[in-house]
């Protein structure tokens, strides 16, 4: 079970870090597990609300191009608002956004 718990870490750390925790209360670890084996896929698409721990910004620049924006990394990250009317999402992983044609900002 640790070396599962230890994969599913590399997916979407923040998620699983905070399912964990939160499963170490209860004494409830396969429920736990369950959870961070869903969330791997969590944004698979894109979400047009992020879920916890899916920080990752997909934007959509003046020009049609689509950008992501990790939080930490991005200057700009902070100032970038999702607007997913406009077809814009959020992701879990970079995986995630370069799947769906998004390429990282170099900003």
């Amino acid at each position: 079970m640790r070396r599962r718990a230890a994969r599913s870490l590399l997916i979407a750390p923040a998620l699983a870090l905070a399912i964990l925790a939160a499963a170490c209360e209860k004494d409830d670890r396969l429920i736990a597990q369950q959870q961070i084996e869903d969330s791997r896929t969590a944004c698979e698409d894109g979400c047009v609300d992020p879920p916890p721990g899916c920080g990752i910004k997909g934007n959509i620049s003046e020009r049609g191009n689509k950008f992501y924006h990790v939080p930490g990394v991005s200057k700009n990250y902070d100032g970038i608002v999702i607007q997913p009317e406009k077809g814009e999402r959020w992701f879990c992983t970079e995986a995630e956004a370069l799947d769906n044609g998004w390429m990282k900002s170099l900003q």
